[in-house]
């Protein structure tokens, strides 16, 4: 894997390729970014989504793209928004731990907990720049507009309630605005009404008509970030192949349609660069396992160990965090979790204590792989991380990727569908590219990520950032590389685990673990 500093000075070559392939022609460029939230490849069919379908056809398809992971979508929404990892921009999960603030972990799906966590970082949610406000700096314009949580449109452009960006959705400052800044929601109230909230398909139906009636004909935009959150609700109350999900998938792919004939009435779909893909994927739940069980096994009591939960991936923090006890119970509680059937991956710093290790693959308690392998190690992180194995079972509609959870309350589970874990249901999501960039209709089998994403965007925005991680892939096009595969082994108990990854051009992309 490339260090760090060769990934902060990644931007001049860069920009480099961009010149050679004749990128600096191009006078104005528009981007936009498309998601489709909890999208798995193997949805694209004709039946389901035949607007994608087509465009796979007649377009560039990265066939091995990557979440990030966790497979959740506030991780993912905040290296898509800095183009760096999550031990760079600091969201490590679904869930924050500010132990300072509050002694039960907060979600990161309201904007408030995270203006909360800024309080006590110089007034910034993330650790790193965004693309947002690069854009800003250099006179362009960035619309982010999303039907979801009001975290997770935070987190696309986290300064955008000081005025840097344009940002649409209903949750906005605890649901007393649906825009920022204040023109913009003034013209939307009037015009649209409030957004609903968290209403599944019809807030999505709202945000695509606000798209196509106001942002592309009336709003300066360089950039716009399109997300859309289904199917995901659809998958999470009802399961990956129900009714409602293909239904979902179906009412997505016509807004897809409408929204690129919408481009095309203002002759705009040949100058705009348009990348679809998703956040992460789905599975089923196969059942739920009691973290306090576990606890009690390793001896340990509730309120020595938090735990956030991210489904079928948990983040640990030992209590307390220093001290002799510290290595004792967090190897007590790793050993426990090793000796599962149900347990796919673990993952521990490779140093003892707080510190972490560039380019470490083990673990530093047997049976695990390092933190640093998966970019979630930093000082104040998770002690340790589990990720469940998928049962192999299919669910009632005939899909893959059913895999147990891990919960620590009483409180019943409603859903049906889930996603977080590291397993190829989860991490395999679709991109798909077409533009002016993206010409032709390729196939390319090389591995790609949302990491690469932001590079993506910025080199063909023309937007210099700083720090930024992965790669352009429009480059993909004009350029070859070699791609190799690496399976890590850790060992405990007489079982053995695998993690496996891919690497192409410098960047180092997980796959999956097997045991």
């Amino acid at each position: 894997m490339p260090n760090k500093l060769s990934r902060r000075l990644g931007y001049l070559p860069l920009m480099l390729c961009l010149c050679s392939s004749g990128f600096a022609q191009q006078k104005h460029n528009r981007v936009m970014l498309i998601l489709i939230d909890g999208l798995r490849p193997d949805q694209i069919t004709q039946a389901k989504m035949p607007n994608l379908f087509a465009l796979q056809q007649t377009s560039v398809v990265f066939a091995d793209h990557h979440a990030i992971y966790p497979t959740v979508t506030r991780v993912n929404a905040s290296t898509i928004a800095t183009g760096s990892y999550p031990d760079d921009h600091g969201i490590l999960s679904n869930m924050l731990y500010m132990p300072e603030t509050s002694k039960q972990p907060l979600t990161t799906g309201e904007s408030r907990n995270l203006i909360l966590r800024a309080a006590s970082r110089n007034d910034h949610i993330l650790a790193k720049p965004s693309l947002s406000e690069m854009m800003t700096a250099d006179g362009k314009h960035f619309v982010g507009i999303t039907s979801g949580s009001s975290g997770a449109a935070t987190l696309l452009a986290p300064e955008a309630r000081h005025g840097t960006a344009t940002l649409i959705n209903a949750g906005l400052a605890d649901g007393k605005v649906v825009a920022y800044p204040a023109d913009v929601d003034r013209t939307i109230r009037e015009r649209f009404g409030v957004q609903p909230a968290h209403e599944g398909l019809t807030s999505v139906l709202w945000t695509q008509k606000v798209l196509r009636e106001y942002i592309l004909p009336e709003l300066p935009h360089d950039l716009v970030i399109d997300w859309m959150t289904e199917p995901d609700s659809a998958q999470h109350k009802y399961g990956v192949g129900s009714p409602q999900a293909v239904a979902a998938l179906k009412a997505v792919d016509a807004e897809v349609g409408k929204l690129l004939a919408t481009l095309r009435e203002r002759d705009e779909l040949s100058s705009t660069d348009i990348l679809i893909t998703a956040d992460h994927g789905f599975g089923d739940i196969a059942g739920t396992i009691d973290l306090r069980t576990i606890y009690r096994e390793a001896g340990l009591q509730p309120d020595e160990v938090t735990a956030l939960n991210d489904s079928p991936t948990s983040s640990f923090y030992v209590h307390p965090h220093a001290g002799a006890d510290f290595q004792k119970k967090l190897t007590s509680l790793t050993t426990t979790m090793a000796r599962r059937q149900d347990v796919q991956l673990l993952f521990t710093r490779s140093m003892t204590g707080k510190g972490c290790k560039a380019g470490a693959s083990k673990g530093s308690v047997a049976g695990t792989f390092a933190l640093e392998k998966v970019h979630l190690c930093t000082g104040d992180g998770p002690d340790l991380v589990v990720s469940m194995r998928p049962t192999g079972q299919k669910n009632a509609f005939g899909e893959g990727g059913s895999v147990p959870i891990l919960q620590d309350t009483d409180a019943p589970n409603e859903n049906a569908g889930v996603h977080g874990g590291l397993n190829p249901w989860m991490e395999h999501i679709p991109l798909i590219c077409m533009g002016p960039h993206f010409q032709g209709t390729r196939t390319l089998q090389e591995p790609s990520g949302n990491i690469d994403l932001t590079a993506t965007m910025a080199a063909l925005l023309h937007v210099r950032m700083t720090g930024i991680q992965g790669r352009n892939l429009a480059v993909d096009l004009t350029r070859t590389g070699a791609v190799s595969h690496h399976q890590y082994e850790a060992e405990a108990f007489g079982i053995r685990r695998y993690l496996n990854t891919t690497t192409y051009m410098g960047e180092e992309y997980a796959n999956d673990g097997e045991r």
